[in-house]
């Protein structure tokens, strides 16, 4: 299970492996989340170029979390809309290094490049490679799993 992390001046809800150990954030223990799926590639909000990613949390079950891609895929009555974004899943080391580090823009940057380019991918273009790239915008060596250094 996940713990859902927030704060004041946060505008994410990240998710962690283990409960954090820093004052002032909001943490929730043993949660769950869906993050954002591919979107296919003829389902673009009308005017953009991409998906309006949205954080729901379920009315029925309060520990479910789940992203959705477009406004228009989420069905009010099972979900409600949290009003922060989906800031990634962390383990505790790489939590205590973002926080440490005051990197949480930076990271966050990453999340959304990385959900832009999930959201591009088509059948075709779903390969080993873009994901790769997923991985390196989020600062993840796609070989070893382990973070990369700035």
């Amino acid at each position: 299970m996940l713990s859902a992390v927030t704060g004041p001046t946060l505008d994410r809800i990240y998710f962690l492996r283990d409960r954090p150990d820093e004052p002032g954030l909001e943490v929730e223990a043993d949660v769950r989340v869906e993050p954002l799926a591919p979107m296919p590639q003829g389902d673009r909000a009308e005017g953009t170029d991409g998906p309006e990613p949205i954080l729901c949390r379920s009315k029925s079950d309060s520990k479910l979390y789940k992203e959705f891609n477009l406004r228009r895929e989420i069905d009010f009555n099972e979900f409600e809309d949290v009003g922060k974004r989906f800031g990634g899943i962390f383990s505790k080391a790489d939590w205590a290094k973002l926080i440490r580090g005051g990197t949480a823009s930076e990271l966050a940057r990453r999340w959304d490049e990385s959900t832009r380019i999930r959201a591009t991918m088509t059948d075709e273009t779903d390969t080993d490679e873009v994901w790769d790239q997923v991985l390196r915008n989020l600062g993840v060596d796609p070989v070893t799993g382990h973070g990369l250094e700035s």
